[in-house]
């Protein structure tokens, strides 16, 4: 729920620019540090999940140890860099942190994933609002009795490992996870072939979206990379609403394209109308 962020980003604000500006660069790393590792296969996991329900728990199983071999690897670059950079002592503890971060976060990232191909949303929606709930409050009591970058960033990990907990019991009962943690090797090396075609526009994506913090990080100071924080969230927010839109109705178009081609290009017409109506 990006509201529940925008609303954290506020409340750090009111308290301290430098709080904001560590806590802005630290979410920077965390978003980076999570999308590499899901190495872009976001469209390719809901797709596959839309055509074989059946599979859902394989795929969590499956791509959720490939992100995990892929944190490691994210991790040591990262741990390996920071020696190279001016940042202070706060924020490179605060990094440390948001490298544990990202495993929770991915994996619940994976889960809210194979619930939107599910067609089943109500987990997200509940999940996401308890959490977000959570988090400003939780945020708010450090502000009150520790104001450290490295307290609000432990805040975070532990409201998404807690997400993480509820996802995969959730998964459980629903009988979509029989076995956790136990990867269907041929689905894996399935995904392996088409891994260099997603990944390479995952890294894309990044360098498009979020390379502007970092550069920021570098040369100016945290004051100022909080007022940008601030302002750039506003923007990431509408952009938000419509890849919500795109990626509820991806299995529904998925299912489309299996079916009618008639049907298939009717239904990306009326999308792309109306996402240009929405944007303007």
């Amino acid at each position: 729920m990006p509201l529940g962020s925008l609303i954290t980003l506020i409340l750090i604000g009111q308290h301290s620019d430098v709080l904001l500006g560590g806590y802005a660069v630290s979410m920077t790393f965390y978003y980076i540090m999570q999308m590499l590792p899901l190495l872009g296969l976001t469209s390719y996991v809901m797709r596959e999940v839309a055509r074989h329900p059946q599979h859902a728990g394989d795929y969590f199983n499956t791509v959720g140890l490939m992100s995990i071999c892929g944190c490691i690897i994210v991790d040591i670059a990262v741990f390996l860099s920071l020696p190279y950079t001016n940042y202070s002592n706060e924020l490179t503890q605060s990094i440390h942190v948001v490298g544990l971060l990202i495993f929770p976060g991915i994996l619940v990232f994976i889960a809210e994933i194979i619930f939107m191909s599910l067609n089943d949303a109500k987990p997200i929606a509940i999940i996401a609002v308890i959490e977000n709930l959570a988090r400003v409050l939780l945020s708010v009591t450090v502000l009150i009795l520790d104001p450290s970058l490295s307290a609000l960033i432990w805040v975070y990990a532990a409201t998404r490992t807690a997400s993480l907990i509820a996802y995969i019991i959730i998964l459980v009962k629903k009988n979509h996870l029989k076995r956790l943690g136990i990867p269907n090797w041929p689905l894996f090396h399935q995904t392996l072939v088409v891994l260099p075609s997603f990944l390479i526009g995952a890294v894309l994506f990044i360098i498009l979206s979020r390379m502007d913090f970092l550069v920021l990080s570098l040369y100016e100071s945290i004051t100022e990379i909080a007022y940008y924080a601030v302002s750039f969230r506003l923007y990431d927010l509408g952009i938000l609403f419509l890849t919500a839109i795109i990626m509820a109705i991806f299995p529904w178009v998925s299912k489309k394209f299996l079916g009618s081609s008639v049907h298939y290009r009717t239904a990306i017409i009326n999308i792309v109308l109306f996402l240009n109506i929405v944007n303007n």
